[in-house]
């Protein structure tokens, strides 16, 4: 039993002098401290100005909803933090054509920052 334990230091020993484990013992808690960071710094960047954003719903329940609540939060000048233009879902099904346009809207940054796409799951039928 004393040579297991004998050869198991002796393992141990030639792990932690290698140049790879102390490469990542140094690099681990620095990539830990970068994701932690990173996003908070990325998050309050441009935290003053309004965002243009919109709600395309393919169900046409909820948006009138969401946008009330959106519309209550403001930034700490007073300012409303969404800026929310109306965006109407065309009824013959055009809900992927207007997914595509807003995908190249918010992929340019030309109007919207982002859109919340709310759809009606296939097979499920609202009770109203």
């Amino acid at each position: 039993m004393k040579k297991a334990f004998e050869v198991a230091k002796w393992e141990y020993l030639q792990k932690v002098r290698s140049k790879e484990f102390i490469i990542s013992i140094v690099i681990t808690p620095v990539i830990f401290i970068a994701f932690s960071i990173l996003p908070t710094l990325l998050a309050d960047k441009d935290s003053d100005v309004p965002k243009a954003i919109t709600i395309l719903d393919s169900t046409g329940q909820y948006e009138d909803a969401l946008r009330t609540s959106l519309e209550k939060v403001k930034l700490e000048d007073g300012q409303p933090r969404f800026l929310i233009p109306k965006n109407v879902v065309p009824k013959d099904g055009g809900v992927i054509e207007a997914r595509k346009k807003l995908d190249d809207s918010v992929f340019n940054k030309s109007v919207l920052e982002a859109y919340i796409f709310i759809y009606e799951k296939i097979g499920f039928r609202s009770s109203t």
